[in-house]
């Protein structure tokens, strides 16, 4: 099947860059497995590998360095490289609070399907969300995401005070068709380290390495080629006023 995986010709229009461009461009994605070519009838397809297997990927290679059962795992493969495995609810809250805690006026891009995102707020509750939101706000970061569609229905659906605790932040999102990288995983990129976190079985995979970051980063922007940008702040505010007029 096709799904979401697209053409050279689909890609070249999305894109607005020539079709020889795409080629070599793709060339090197397919190259460091980011990016997977398809058969689709006579016409091949193109699509980029899930969030979960990157996971599946990094613990591959995680094994091979050592005992991944341990609640923060430090792999060291090769210089300038640092693999840290969190398992567990206690160690996963620990990291993402420290790492938002510890940053400072960044730009963090962040990937949440909607199946990932509902996963960790069931997981951790609002109060870890209103904290790190208050991080986000003290520590004047700017949040570039990527959400799908439907996060506009969770808003509707959404406690009043989780609402609030979104106001005030610097946020750029992009939203995304539903059936675009619904998988039950996040990314999360900061300056110097990615994370990729799956809450339903709670594990997180933090990956400092310079390129890799760099690489993942411009991945990030090619995907918000596929969305419409979307004012958060804006959408929260007109909630929270309609809320107030119906009671």
């Amino acid at each position: 099947q096709k799904g979401d995986r697209l053409s050279i010709s689909e890609l070249s229009r999305l894109a607005d860059v020539s079709r020889t461009t795409l080629y070599f461009t793709l060339k090197g994605l397919i190259q460091r497995g980011i990016v997977k070519k398809y058969q689709w009838g006579r016409r091949p397809v193109y699509g980029v590998i899930s969030n979960e297997e990157i996971v599946s990927r990094t613990l591959l290679i995680a094994k091979k360095f050592g005992d991944t059962s341990r609640e923060h795992q430090k792999i060291v493969p090769i210089e300038g490289t640092e693999i840290i495995i969190h398992r567990g609810e206690r160690p996963l809250r620990r990291v993402l609070l420290n790492l938002f805690s510890n940053h400072k006026k960044e730009r963090i891009r962040a990937i949440q399907p909607t199946i990932s995102g509902t996963k960790g707020l069931q997981q951790f509750g609002e109060k870890f969300v209103r904290q790190i939101n208050d991080s986000v706000k003290r520590n004047h970061l700017v949040i570039d995401a990527i959400l799908h569609e439907d996060f506009l229905d969770f808003i509707g659906r959404a406690s009043k005070e989780w609402l609030k605790s979104y106001i005030g932040r610097t946020a750029s999102i992009t939203l995304i068709p539903n059936n675009l990288f619904n998988y039950n995983a996040d990314l999360i990129i900061f300056k110097d380290r990615a994370i990729f976190a799956r809450y339903d079985v709670l594990l997180a995979i933090e990956i400092k390495n310079e390129e890799i970051v760099h690489l993942i980063a411009e991945l990030f922007e090619t995907v918000k080629i596929f969305g419409k940008i979307a004012d958060i702040n804006e959408i929260i505010k007109r909630e929270l006023e309609r809320r107030g007029k119906t009671r």
